[in-house]
């Protein structure tokens, strides 16, 4: 039985200040640490569909111009098509959607290295702006969801251009190479 004068339930006495702070300061962490890891995820996802050509020995430092992205994926592109042994047709086809494509990819890459840096600026603020943390969040997974949009687009229109038979011979050339990894 319980004693009448004592409460069911006993009321939580009010943390120090210190202690409030502390804890607001544990969860403000890790929520930064989690929004980081959304963005660097979103901008992982859009720099890797919005740039085909990649890094080399991961040192891109600055934004390709038009031409370098399309010298490298045209390098790329090529190497592709020899292996399937592509007709003139196929690679006009493909030229196409890689001229329709590219603008918007690069546009993806500079919109996210521009979330990326406003991310920066915002983490050393004080105090930090809860709300312009979730915004950048949001931007980034809308970016994310355009690139990746866009990259299934580009690669079902490969996926036309290519016969079945060239496109089993690809996905077994991969298969391979990432087996060997």
């Amino acid at each position: 039985m319980s004693d009448s004068t004592e409460p069911e339930f006993p009321t939580p006495t009010p943390a120090s200040p210190d202690v409030a702070r502390r804890k607001r300061r544990r969860r403000w962490f890790f929520g930064l640490a989690a929004l980081l890891v959304l963005g660097a995820a979103g901008v992982a996802a859009t720099t890797a569909s919005a740039r085909p050509w990649g890094r080399h020995h991961g040192c891109s430092m600055h934004d390709p111009t038009p031409e370098e992205a399309r010298e490298h994926v045209d390098r790329w592109m090529t190497r592709v098509l020899d292996r399937v042994d592509a007709t003139d047709e196929q690679r006009q086809a493909v030229d196409v959607i890689v001229d329709d494509s590219l603008p918007q990819m690069l546009a993806f890459r500079r919109e996210g290295r521009d979330l990326k840096q406003k991310a920066r600026e915002m983490v050393v603020t004080e105090p930090i702006d809860e709300e312009g943390l979730e915004g950048l969040r949001t931007q980034a997974l809308d970016l994310a969801n355009r690139a990746s949009a866009l990259g299934l687009d580009v690669f079902l229109s490969f996926s036309d251009v290519l016969t079945p038979e060239q496109r089993a011979e690809l996905t077994q050339h991969w298969r391979e190479r990432s087996s060997d990894r």
